[in-house]
């Protein structure tokens, strides 16, 4: 036999059988613990056939967990089908009652529990009874004489422990030739290990294709974490060419296992309609499961879709709460979002100082929306002013290429807040013009009126109607008001009442006041 116990058991079970493995380790029981499940399709793996095959004991961890388990169900009807009754042991873990098929199973047999077995005394007695061996002698071992017998004939737990080990302390070359080996014995955690070293580069040449492979052969044997890599390696073309479909779908296969980013991912899928047909609900339903295992990026997308009311019925408080979420863990996004939330009064008591608080967060991890807004707030509102801070942020979020900011940093050469920098028309042209190029609508209204008045530039009517058109095409109100203005007056333009009258009824469509008097004086409806 190539090991004393094979372990049947739940993953949602894994802190147990955790205790009884190491509880194993003490008395020298070799043991094969599967945390991969059963592959795609649902063929039963012929590594874990193998391990039951090979195991003197077959331990079934029983709970209500591993009673819903497909995997544990899989296992045990091979076990009945292909090992003696008196080799496989029930042993209920959480005081559950066996649904009655399995009490009919096992009415042949005695099972244990934990209560009345123990992991570290009764339980490892009995196992150690049914292998054959005296647990006097085993407690009597020395921990000398089962360190050689491991070293002599590591399992495959052990050779991935090892390699771990040597990973976390930088001797990556050991690391590969460990989880090389636990490979070949079947271990999945091991190939997902070399799949991922080959993805970084750690102790073999990067070789995403490589990567790929390993996490394809620790997916199929459902590896969690593995299954999540070859999404996302199908998500981002690393290895494979890119499908989505393919991505959702193993994301899917991590998600149903607990896997919270696998979780966010596929939520992320069905927001996006990416490789799955677009169905907000889903989205949320995903989002909730990842978000409420404490998974930042699903709690600021479940605050997003109660915001739009996508999937979910619109509820500002309910965004702000997980947006709140979100943002104590550090999330820029969820900062950025709340802070929105306290600046307009959606969801919470408008707070302008709140809304600084919440900006500057994201704003000093270089969240350029929240680096343009907290600018904002310091340069707009009297409980928070402060100009100088205002331009420093604008500052920051122009580095990255922003337009608004961009413009923002030309406005103060001018009007109100000159006094910062001195009124220098020429200076903020430059802004003005650089931010009108990138296609700032706010900024092409600013270059025409800027020639229109000639201030910065000569005075050019011709210019001035082209960046007022600019303006115009993206609703900017008064660029279209202006434009109307230019055609009524023939200036730049060749004068036009009909095409004047048209902007007009444009501007006053969107709420501006000097267009909507101007039409009402002349008895023209918009």
């Amino acid at each position: 036999m190539k090991y004393d116990v094979f372990i049947s058991y739940s993953r949602k079970d894994t802190a147990i059988a955790d205790r009884i493995c190491a509880a194993f380790d003490k008395v020298g029981i070799s043991y094969f613990i599967d945390r991969q499940g059963i592959g795609g399709g649902f063929e039963f793996p012929v590594v874990l056939a193998e391990a039951i095959i090979d195991s003197q004991v077959t331990l079934f961890l029983a709970s209500k967990n591993s009673y819903e388990s497909k995997f544990t169900n899989a296992e045990l009807t091979f076990a009945f089908n292909e090992k003696p009754k008196n080799s496989i042991l029930p042993y209920i873990i959480d005081g559950s009652t066996m649904p009655p098929a399995l009490r009919f199973v096992f009415s042949s047999i005695n099972w244990r529990t934990i209560e009345s077995h123990p992991i570290e005394t009764t339980l490892m007695s009995d196992i150690l009874t049914m292998l054959g061996r005296k647990a006097t002698t085993a407690k009597a071992t020395s921990s000398t004489t089962t360190t050689k017998a491991a070293t002599k004939n590591p399992t495959a737990s052990d050779l991935n422990k090892k390699g771990a080990e040597a990973y976390k302390s930088g001797n990556y070359a050991e690391a590969i030739r460990c989880w090389f080996k636990a490979a070949e014995l079947g271990n999945a955690y091991a190939m997902h290990n070399l799949g991922t070293s080959y993805y970084f580069g750690k102790g073999v040449t990067q070789d995403y294709t490589e990567s790929t492979r390993w996490h394809r052969t620790a997916a199929e044997l459902g590896q969690v974490d593995a299954q999540f890599s070859l999404g996302s390696a199908y998500e981002q073309a690393k290895g494979v060419a890119q499908d989505y479909a393919e991505a959702a779908k193993w994301y899917r296969k991590a998600a149903e296992q607990g896997h919270a980013k696998a979780q966010f991912n596929l939520g992320w899928s069905y927001a996006k309609g990416e490789g799955v047909t677009q169905d907000y609900a889903e989205a949320a339903k995903w989002y909730r499961k990842a978000a409420e295992q404490g998974y930042a990026k699903a709690q600021n997308g479940l605050g997003n879709l109660y915001y739009d009311g996508k999937g979910v019925t619109q509820d500002y408080a309910e965004s702000v709460k997980w947006y709140r979420k979100a943002a104590e863990q550090g999330n820029i996004y969820g900062q950025y979002n709340l802070g929105y939330a306290y600046q307009w009064g959606k969801g919470v008591t408008q707070d302008y100082v709140e809304a600084v608080k919440w900006y500057l967060k994201a704003a000093e991890q270089g969240h350029v929306r929240a680096q343009c807004s907290l600018a904002y707030c310091y340069r707009t509102y009297s409980l928070t002013y402060e100009p100088k801070e205002a331009l420093k942020w604008y500052r920051k979020a122009a580095e990255t290429g922003d337009a608004e900011a961009i413009y923002y940093i030309g406005d103060f050469h001018t009007g109100y807040f000159s006094s910062v920098m001195g009124k220098n028309y020429e200076e903020a042209v430059k802004y003005f013009r650089k931010s009108a190029d990138m296609g700032y609508g706010r900024a092409q209204y600013e270059m025409g009126w800027c020639y229109e008045k000639g201030r910065g530039v000569s005075q050019d009517y011709a210019e001035a109607a082209q960046w007022y058109c600019k303006a115009a095409e993206k609703n900017d109100r008064m660029a279209q008001f202006k434009l109307g203005h230019f055609y009524e007056n023939g200036l730049g333009v060749a004068r036009d009442m009909n095409t004047a009258i048209e902007w007009y009824k444009k501007a006053a469509r969107l709420g501006y006041e000097d267009a909507i008097n101007l039409l009402k004086d002349r008895g023209i409806s918009f």
